[in-house]
């Protein structure tokens, strides 16, 4: 009797390794923010800027890889975002910050400490798309920056950007968003110079 349950035993073990090593490998990706050098901001305050929790709609706080074709809006199957974009988008901007050195200090959401402005960023679109011509990384960010003594708006604008990929595949998009992200932070670091 032990040994049919030893062999049964033997059998799942490896029947159960051979179908671990059969699955489907799902290709991760992360941004390399620096693909595009940042200018350096000369201008320095006194001023602290807290940077809110991102908004955006569902699809961007999961690690899909989004893409739309034609009529259709879809994530890739086998490759994926290390971290959700959002999450991408936040370090991005927060490690901009306290590289340019523009305010005395830059805080995230986790902090309870009062701030003088705080930054309001809602992630509208962040995907890939394919048409005739090719694919396009497309990156629309909305960004507020809010004096708190009143809840005055201060400045707000919508960054959109749309470039050509150099490849029709997930490694094209992820390149291409690189450079995107650079001309991001570009963008932002003088919206932020006050």
């Amino acid at each position: 009797m032990q040994k049919l349950l030893l062999s049964i035993l033997c059998l799942m073990a490896f029947s159960g390794c051979s179908l671990k090593n059969s699955a489907v490998l799902i290709k991760e990706h992360t941004v390399n923010t620096k693909v595009v050098e940042n200018k350096k901001a000369n201008i320095q305050t006194n001023l602290s800027i807290k940077i809110e929790p991102l908004m955006t709609s569902n699809i961007y706080n999961t690690n899909h890889m989004w893409y739309k074709k034609g009529s259709l809006f879809s994530y890739f199957a086998y490759n994926q975002w290390v971290i959700p974009p959002i999450e991408l988008i936040s370090q991005n901007i927060e490690s901009e910050l306290i590289k340019h050195n523009i305010y005395s200090g830059v805080l995230t959401t986790s902090s309870k400490a009062n701030t003088d402005l705080t930054l309001e960023i809602e992630v509208v679109d962040f995907y890939q798309e394919f048409n005739e011509q090719g694919s396009h990384a497309i990156m629309q960010i909305k960004v507020n920056l809010i004096l708190n003594d009143g809840s005055k708006l201060l400045k707000t604008k919508n960054f959109y950007f749309v470039q050509q990929c150099p490849t029709n595949n997930p490694n094209g998009g992820v390149k291409t968003f690189e450079i995107l992200f650079g001309l991001f932070s570009n963008d932002l670091i003088n919206m932020l110079n006050i």
